[in-house]
């Protein structure tokens, strides 16, 4: 998450001139970091959010990629991109994005499509950074029954979005709200007391795994799980003298199985959405 705000400008015209329909220009590419600031201050260049839905090539994202880079090559760009259309702009920008919004009125029987989405751009990407966006906000159409999702569901798509080769996390959305006939219906993550006490310690938590994650070994091919055919997903990570097993139960319902690492065995019952760590 980001403490500043977000300068925002609008690329309509290069857009349009490189091809983009007029009704579904993307109205912004955002500065990460604090508005007006110096360019010290920048995190990243947020070039474009969906493309392919506002009909804007891969082509037309990378000329204006150059743009950006030409104009401030300090700094990286970053597109994200809804997972299916994602590997066709996934070697454009600097960093990649990736959107895998699977909670909506009810229950999910499987989180798993996020870390299949941010595995699937990983390997689009070239070796290019991923980044993945958590939904942590309720999904519209305005006045349905969708729901915000629950603390242990981010935490989960978190953590499998980082086994899957995830290099940073973006929780979506803030403070979205849709203003209709029937009055005003909040989105985003800003509007749920219970989200907010749970991000106040999920963030130092990611802090502090974060780091192993990006700076350790982080390998799949350590972990056994019996029986294999499990949906668990698991890693292995070692970061100087420091050694993680992570374990990750996508599903609703529980998961009983041996785990196997280079430094021990056991078997557990994994609760549904369940993220099992262990430090060695």
């Amino acid at each position: 998450m980001l403490d500043g705000e977000s300068a925002m400008f609008s690329p309509n015209e290069f857009f349009s001139s490189a091809g983009a329909p007029p009704s579904r220009k993307k109205p912004f590419a955002v500065v990460f970091g604090s508005a007006g600031a110096s360019p010290s201050h920048t995190i990243v260049h947020y070039a474009v959010d969906e493309p392919h839905g506002y009909g804007i090539s891969p082509d037309a994202v990378r000329r204006f990629c150059q743009v950006i880079a030409e104009t401030d090559p300090e700094h990286p760009t970053f597109v994200n991109e809804v997972p299916g259309v994602v590997t066709q702009y996934a070697n454009i920008a600097h960093i990649t994005g990736t959107d895998p919004y699977p909670i909506g009125s009810g229950v999910p029987e499987s989180l798993s499509w996020v870390g299949n989405a941010v595995k699937q751009t990983v390997e689009a990407a070239g070796g290019r950074p991923v980044w993945a966006v958590i939904q942590s906000h309720r999904q519209p159409p305005p006045n349905s029954d969708n729901r915000f999702p629950m603390p242990e569901e981010i935490r989960c798509m978190a953590y499998l979005a980082l086994n899957n080769g995830a290099k940073g996390l973006l929780f979506y959305a803030w403070g979205d709200v849709y203003r209709t006939e029937q009055g005003e219906w909040v989105s985003g993550f800003k509007f749920s007391e219970q989200l907010q006490r749970f991000f106040q310690n999920f963030n130092n938590e990611l802090a502090e795994m974060g780091l192993h994650y990006l700076s350790g070994k982080v390998r799949k091919d350590a972990v056994k799980i019996e029986p294999a055919d499990t949906a668990l997903d698991a890693v292995w990570i070692e970061h100087g003298k420091a050694k993680f097993l992570v374990v990750v139960n996508p599903t609703s319902k529980p998961v009983r199985a041996t785990i196997s690492t280079p430094l021990n065995r056991f078997e557990k019952e994994f609760a549904p959405f369940e993220v099992h760590i262990a430090r060695f």
